[in-house]
């Protein structure tokens, strides 16, 4: 099997390519020229910040990986708050054994 052709796996760089041109489309051609490395290691650095956190992704419903880690956690709290509380917004479970 050659490498050129898997896909979904660790060979297939698809996403990583894709990552590569929205960074060169969005931060590099589209302004002018930097002073220098350091100019242009701060940008990719909130270029960064912003795609990892604050970009809208089609796979999350358009939101953010911000609002999506803030759901969860905020479900994972409300969840542990009704463990230990005994209460549940769940029907209780009427399940009920046969005899042996």
């Amino acid at each position: 099997m050659r490498l050129d052709d898997t896909v979904g796996d660790s060979y297939d760089n698809a996403m990583a390519e894709s990552a590569d041109g929205a960074y060169e489309t969005e931060l590099v051609w589209r302004r002018k020229l930097f002073a220098d490395l350091a100019e242009l290691e701060l940008a990719t650095f909130r270029w960064v910040s912003w795609w990892n956190s604050k970009r809208r992704h089609q796979s999350l419903g358009y939101r953010t990986p911000e609002q999506i880690e803030t759901e969860y956690y905020a479900s994972r709290l409300t969840i542990k708050g009704e463990q230990k509380s005994g209460h549940s917004n769940s029907p209780p479970n009427t399940t009920v054994k046969p005899r042996s």
